[in-house]
């Protein structure tokens, strides 16, 4: 799956800032804008790493504290097929 983000960038003095509208935390700078550019990528791919990794440990938190009877709902429900 390729996902495409917009870059938004300016110079500033003598960087280059950047920020994507689609992940409003993601920002990078450098002195060229292809560096610039670069440490944005590098941004949105750490964001959304640690995005995924939540879901990821709210969905082990949610199975942990699965009520008793809630899983011996879904074995019924699972042995029935």
């Amino acid at each position: 799956m390729i996902n495409q983000f917009h870059a938004i960038y300016e110079r500033d003095g003598d960087w280059f800032v950047a920020f994507c509208p689609e992940i409003p935390e993601a920002n990078g700078m450098g002195k060229t804008k292809t560096k610039c550019l670069e440490n944005l990528i590098d941004a949105i791919r750490l964001i959304l790493q640690d995005r995924h990794e939540d879901s990821i440990r709210a969905i082990r938190k949610s199975l942990i504290y699965l009520p008793k009877k809630s899983y011996e709902i879904l074995q019924q429900i699972n042995n029935r097929g």
